[in-house]
C-alpha cells in the first residue's frame, strides 16, 4: 500500500498502481458504475485477490478526451482499451480523485456542480469521470479534495504574450472541469482593484512556476524511492523463498534432530532462517529436555486458571486480605498479577500481544503455566518477550516447551534467578571484549560512567528481542540457538 485516503463513509487505498474502494456507495463513493460488481483486484505484478462485497475496483480509463468521459462511455470501450495506472489519491467527504501515471484527473462519487452560482446538492455519480483538459500536455502533478471541489496542480507551458495582451484583464470564469488548472498566467484580482502591472505579474508567474517546479521535483523523488523499495522488498521476498525452498526440499529432509547441522545447513542457518523454516528447527534446537507433554501444559494452565478465579471471588466477595495472611501456594505464584501490565508493553508496535490482540490470551496462558511450572522463579520482568518471540513462529504448546526449556539454560537461568555472580561474571567478560574489540565505545561507556549491568541484562534476559527489530531479533535467536551464549557478545 502506498497512500490511503478516507472520507466521511468510505476508503480508497492506492496499491502498486490499482484502487480499491471499500465503505459505503449511497453517493458512488466506490466508483462502481450502475450494475457493475467487480470484485476482483489485480495489481502490476499480475496477482488476484477476490474482494468483498462492500469493495470495489475503480477502472481508470486510458486516453485524453475532449470531454468528460461517463460511466456509459466507459463501458462501450470494452476490456479491451486498458485501463490507466493510478500514481496519486485524495479523497472529500463523498467524493474522490485520482492522478494516472499519464497525469490524467479522474473523479468519482458526489456530483461536483460546475457552475459557481448554483449552491451544491447531494447528488449521486455514476462511475468514474475523466476530466478534460489534462493529460500528457497538462499533466496533473498534486491533487487535494474539500467538501464539494477538488484543487489539482498542473504543469503547462505558456506562450509568449506581447506586451499588450499583458494589460488584459481575464474575464471571470466558473469552476467548471473544464477550466480547473492552478497555473494561471496572471493573478485574477477583484474587479475593484488594479490590475497588476508587467513586473509584479512576472514575479508572481515565476513565483508559481517555482512551487510547481518543487512539487514535481518532490513527487519524482517519492517516485524513485518508492520504486527503489519495491525492489529492495522484491529482491528480499525472492532471496526468502529461494531459501525457503531450498530448506524445504533439500536440507530438511535428511536433517536427523540433534545431530550437528552440514556445512551447506550451516552456512544458510547463519544468514537467517526463513519463516517457515523456523517452525521445525526452533523446536529441535532447542529441545524437550525437561519432557514436557500436553498433559503437564494443561494441567498448569488449569493451575493458574483455577488461582485466578480464586483470586476474583476474593475480590468480589470484599474479604480483607492483611499482611498476616500466609500465602496460598509454595513460592511465587503471585507474580501472575503482573503479567497483564507487561503484555501490553511487549512488542507494542505489532499490537499482537496487547488487549484484544490475536496472540494475547495465548501468550497470557502460557507465562501464567511457567509460572506455575516453576513457582520457585516465577513470572520475572522479560519473559513476555521470549514467550512472544517463540509464539510469532510457534504454536502455542510448543512455544511453551520452548519457553520452559530455554530458561532451563545456563545462559538464561542464572539470569532469571538474579543471582549476583551470574550477573557479574557476565559483565566482566562484556567489559573485557568490549576494550578489546570496540575501545572506543568502551571509552564512552566508561566516561559516561555506565556500567555493563545497567543494559545488558535487559539484553541478555530477552536474547536482545526487546531492543531490537522483530526480524532482526529473530536472526539473533537463530544463530543464538545455533552457537549458543557466545553470541550474545558478539
Amino acid at each position: 500500500i502506498s497512500q490511503l485516503g478516507c472520507g466521511s463513509r468510505h476508503t480508497v487505498v492506492l496499491c502498486q498502481g490499482g484502487l480499491i474502494c471499500f465503505g459505503a456507495d449511497d453517493f458512488g463513493q466506490l466508483g462502481r458504475p450502475s450494475g457493475s460488481q467487480q470484485l476482483i483486484y489485480s495489481d502490476e505484478s499480475g496477482g488476484s485477490v477476490e474482494l468483498p462485497s462492500f469493495a470495489s475496483v475503480p477502472a481508470l480509463p486510458r486516453g485524453q478526451p475532449q470531454h468528460e468521459v461517463t460511466a456509459e462511455e466507459l463501458r462501450s470501450r470494452g476490456a479491451g482499451s486498458g485501463e490507466a495506472t493510478a500514481r496519486r489519491i485524495s479523497c472529500g467527504p463523498l467524493h474522490s480523485a485520482a492522478v494516472s501515471a499519464e497525469g490524467h484527473l479522474h473523479i468519482w462519487g458526489l456530483q461536483l456542480l460546475s457552475s459557481q452560482d448554483e449552491p451544491p446538492t447531494l447528488v449521486a455519480g455514476s462511475g468514474v469521470r475523466q476530466v478534460a483538459g489534462f493529460g500528457n500536455q497538462r499533466p496533473v502533478v498534486a491533487l487535494a479534495c474539500g467538501a464539494h471541489f477538488v484543487v489539482v496542480s498542473a504543469e503547462v507551458e505558456h506562450a509568449r504574450k506581447t506586451d499588450a495582451e499583458v494589460g488584459l484583464r481575464r474575464p471571470r470564469l466558473g469552476p467548471s472541469w473544464s477550466t480547473v488548472g492552478p497555473v494561471v498566467e496572471e493573478a485574477w484580482r477583484p474587479r475593484n482593484l488594479p490590475p497588476k502591472d508587467e513586473q509584479e505579474l512576472l514575479h508572481h508567474q515565476n513565483l508559481v512556476r517555482e512551487l510547481e517546479r518543487s512539487a514535481q521535483r518532490r513527487i519524482e523523488r517519492e517516485q524513485r524511492e518508492d520504486e527503489k523499495r519495491r525492489a529492495r522488498e522484491e529482491q528480499r521476498e525472492k532471496r526468502l523463498q529461494e531459501h525457503t525452498d531450498i530448506w524445504l526440499r533439500q536440507l530438511l529432509p535428511s536433517f536427523v534432530p540433534g545431530s550437528r547441522p552440514s556445512r551447506r545447513m550451516e552456512r544458510l542457518w547463519r544468514q537467517g532462517l526463513p519463516p517457515r523454516v523456523r517452525e521445525v528447527l526452533w523446536p529441535t534446537a532447542i529441545g524437550n529436555v525437561l519432557r514436557i507433554t500436553p498433559e503437564l501444559f494443561e494441567i498448569c494452565k488449569q493451575q493458574a486458571l483455577d488461582a485466578r478465579r480464586a483470586q476474583s471471588e476474593a475480590a468480589s466477595s470484599n474479604v480483607l486480605v492483611t499482611l498476616m495472611d500466609p500465602p496460598r501456594g509454595h513460592g511465587k505464584e503471585h507474580s501472575t498479577e503482573c503479567i497483564p501490565f507487561d503484555l501490553p508493553r511487549t512488542f507494542p508496535t505489532l499490537a499482537f500481544f496487547c488487549e484484544g490482540g490475536p496472540l494475547h490470551e495465548d501468550c497470557a496462558r502460557i507465562l501464567e503455566a511457567y509460572t506455575f511450572f516453576r513457582p520457585d522463579i516465577g513470572y520475572v520482568q522479560g519473559m513476555s518477550f521470549l514467550a512472544a518471540v517463540l509464539l510469532l513462529y510457534l504454536p502455542p504448546y510448543q512455544a511453551f516447551v520452548g519457553l520452559c526449556n530455554l530458561l532451563n539454560t545456563p545462559s538464561v537461568l542464572g539470569l532469571y534467578r538474579m543471582i549476583p555472580q551470574t550477573v557479574q561474571c557476565r559483565a566482566q567478560v562484556f567489559q573485557k571484549l568490549c576494550a578489546m574489540q570496540m575501545p572506543a565505545v568502551a571509552s564512552c561507556i566508561e566516561e559516561a560512567g555506565l556500567t555493563p549491568e545497567m543494559f545488558l541484562i535487559e539484553w541478555f534476559m530477552t536474547i536482545y528481542s526487546k531492543c531490537l527489530q522483530i526480524d532482526v531479533a529473530s536472526v539473533v535467536w537463530d544463530l543464538f540457538l545455533l552457537d549458543g551464549e557466545v553470541v550474545l557478545y558478539c
